[in-house]
């Protein structure tokens, strides 16, 4: 299977941006934070169905989710704890729910359990702004680029379990880097 030329740029550049996130985000708190939530932002704009909304979707196809993904980077700058703490909050939750409960998201239990986690790593974020922000942008950017590498399955053979092993990879040597990196600095 190969992927249409036109989705290889974005995803080396995602990939790249990823793996600064996860080993720089800490020093690069602000750039970092705007990054993922660009990521974000703009990888939601895309799932906008454009061709049902709008009657030229080839231009709003492409502007949608550079629009979103802006917003979404400026609003991380003006509530940077807020993010931080969503972004904890939401692999808390994610976490949960693939890991202990098998991504069964139709058990109220697992998602009362699962927020729970979620709510209780975002109050701790809110608390612990630094280790927090280095443990988010580790886990956001190796997450990020190892979903890219797995989207370029062309280049190596990489499935889902294997792109979550990589995942846990590159989050962990990312959060050894910058806990080192950054020690004694507030």
């Amino acid at each position: 299977m190969t992927l249409p030329s036109i989705f290889i740029p974005e995803t080396i550049i995602t990939i790249v941006l990823a793996l600064i996130v996860c080993f720089f985000g800490y020093k690069l708190k602000k750039l970092a934070l705007f990054l993922i939530w660009f990521i974000i932002g703009y990888s939601i704009g895309k799932m906008i169905p454009t061709d049902q909304l709008i009657s030229d979707s080839q231009i709003w196809a492409t502007i949608l989710p550079l629009a979103t993904g802006l917003l979404a980077a400026l609003l991380s700058l003006s509530i940077e704890r807020l993010c931080v703490s969503l972004l904890a909050g939401t692999i808390g939750f994610f976490a949960t729910m693939n890991l202990f409960f098998g991504g069964v998201y139709t058990l109220m239990p697992n998602i009362v359990v699962s927020v729970a986690v979620g709510v209780v790593l975002g109050c701790i974020a809110v608390a612990c702004i630094k280790p927090m922000s280095i443990l988010v942008t580790a886990i956001g950017g190796g997450y990020y680029a190892a979903m890219g590498l797995a989207s370029l399955s062309f280049i190596a053979k990489i499935n889902l379990p294997m792109a979550l092993i990589l995942t846990c990879v590159l989050a962990t040597l990312g959060a050894v880097f910058q806990f080192r990196n950054n020690k004694g600095k507030a």
